[in-house]
């Protein structure tokens, strides 16, 4: 389709007999065949204003009306139908933003309407510093004009301003319009509002700061181990308790020898049983489960452990408290009984879980149990 050139000029849906070297815009649906001769059908793009001068054009020239033809179906075919699709978009999608090269717009999609405040009626033919931008980003607006002059595209948040001029900060990315001969005839730009996503990420940030803070200021012992049971993380408690920085139990696993963890008993409690390697392996929690660890000082630490799985197979959780006072309260009780080991009352001892460890002969004889078959039991 055509507009009125040099040699005349008619309204939507007229035709206009124009010389072989006036220039024509195209303005409507490429589609439509364009007659032999210099006598050419004018159409708009339905709900769509007309393309400023630079957007769109085509130098009939000497070339053939066939030629012309085909160029225009390509041009106008293709970017009709894309126009049409961004106008048509949903509200909250994408904005989508054309100016010519001086800046004026010429084209606002739905999305741009909703973002901005401004209806595309009121806004084209408005220049985009003028209408969109604010004072303070002024120098930064006249950046990105000139290099988007040189031809290049720029992307990056920037501030721009609705109607209301209230602001918000946007991801910009602005691109050259080019015609089929490669000549740079408008500019493009996209934007998205970052606000939503801006309050989101400092919620998660909050959250995350105070997960942070509750992690560390919890008294038990706290770690967790990767899926390939690593340590990846402890809390402040875990230092303590274990003697190691956070450096140096971050990449230990259960199976580190340096452990030389034990069971109450004082036998060898193998890295495979620890509950944080049962859990990765069974998918299931491990409570209440007692071990004795060395300390990188030679001492011995009793601690009392907790394991639960991550969610979505991340790994583990481990709680421990230290239980070394109690135990050695427990050790000094048991040897205390085995004193009392001939004494004629009955004496039972069980340890922090309730197991019974000690069940002397009067204890014997006063339940009726023999002490192998009881020790290791539930009281």
């Amino acid at each position: 389709g055509a507009t009125g050139g040099a040699g005349g000029s008619s309204g939507a849906g007229g035709s206009a007999t124009l010389p072989q070297d006036a220039p024509i815009k195209l303005t409507g649906e490429g589609a439509k065949e364009i007659p032999k001769g210099t006598e050419y059908a004018q159409t708009n793009l339905n709900g769509i204003a007309p393309f400023s001068t630079g957007i769109l054009s085509i130098g009939i020239n000497n070339t053939s009306a066939a030629e012309i033809t085909i160029q225009a179906v390509e041009i106008v075919r293709a970017t009709g139908v894309l126009l049409e699709e961004l106008r048509q978009s949903k509200p909250g999608s994408t904005s989508y933003v054309a100016t010519d090269l001086a800046g004026t717009i010429t084209y606002f999609n739905r999305a741009a309407e909703e973002l901005y405040g401004w209806s595309a009626q009121a806004v084209i033919g408005r220049n985009c510093v003028d209408a969109l931008t604010n004072e303070a980003t002024a120098e930064q607006s006249a950046a990105i004009m000139s290099q988007l002059a040189r031809g290049e595209s720029w992307s990056g948040e920037f501030v721009v301003r609705r109607r209301d001029h209230s602001t918000f900060l946007a991801m910009v990315r602005d691109s050259p319009i080019l015609n089929v001969a490669g000549e740079m005839i408008g500019i493009k730009g996209i934007s998205q509002d970052l606000s939503s996503q801006r309050r989101t990420e400092t919620a998660l940030q909050t959250t995350r700061e105070l997960m942070e803070r509750v992690f560390h200021a919890i008294s038990d012992g706290l770690v967790i181990h990767g899926p390939d049971g690593l340590v990846i993380q402890c809390n402040t408690a875990a230092e303590a308790i274990l003697g190691l920085s956070s450096d140096q139990i971050a990449g230990r696993s259960s199976l580190d020898p340096r452990w030389q963890s034990v069971y109450p008993d004082g036998s060898p409690f193998p890295g495979t049983d620890h509950p944080a390697m049962v859990t990765l392996r069974t998918g299931q929690p491990v409570r209440g489960v007692v071990m004795g660890i060395k300390k990188p000082n030679g001492s011995q630490t009793w601690i009392k452990i907790n394991s639960a799985p991550l969610s979505a197979g991340q790994g583990v959780l481990c709680s421990f408290s230290d239980i070394t006072a109690q135990q050695e309260y427990l050790e000094s009780i048991t040897f205390q009984a085995q004193l009392l080991h001939t004494v004629g009352e009955a004496i039972v001892v069980v340890d922090l879980v309730g197991r019974i460890v000690y069940f002397n002969p009067a204890a014997e004889i006063l339940y009726g149990w023999r002490s192998e078959e009881v020790l290791g039991q539930s009281i």
